[in-house]
């Protein structure tokens, strides 16, 4: 899925002008599989920081986080793994995956002896994103980072 010529990447930019100027150190990167360990430190810490006043919020182990994170690496694609940094700390992220649905549907429930193929088939016509998880951590809330104004 390639997501440079997608409209919606300009208003993304837009919004980082807007927060760059409550926020002058703001960096919004993509995860990268070279520093991926680092990144799911940074990560798991949003996670836990931003969601920890929800009601029924338990916050996430080490070892819990990175065993879903290794089992759904496959399905990530590094630019729709989006982090935010002000002075080099991660205070937000948002990360999407390709909607699977599209392509489970045609399977009809056989992965084998050929679902493997109708799947790797399929999954080059996806045309949409699911939304997995997303937030930003208080002190850095209201000032653009998560916003779509």
């Amino acid at each position: 899925m390639d997501v440079s010529e997608d409209s919606r990447v300009g208003r993304l930019e837009r919004i980082v002008v807007a927060a760059k100027k409550k926020l002058p150190t703001l960096k919004i990167r993509t995860m990268q599989e070279s520093s991926f360990e680092k990144d799911l430190k940074s990560v798991k810490s949003i996670y836990n920081r931003a969601w920890e006043k929800n009601w029924g919020f338990v916050p996430w182990s080490d070892e819990e986080f990175v065993d879903l994170a290794s089992k759904l690496k496959i399905l990530i694609i590094p630019q729709m793994a989006i982090i935010a940094e002000v002075s080099g700390s991660p205070v937000g992220m948002l990360i999407s995956v390709p909607d699977y649905n599209y392509v489970l549907k045609k399977l009809n429930g056989r992965l084998f002896p050929f679902g493997v193929f109708k799947f790797l088939y399929h999954r080059k016509k996806i045309d949409s994103l699911k939304l997995m998880i997303m937030g930003v951590i208080k002190e850095c809330r209201h000032k653009g980072i998560g916003s779509g104004k």
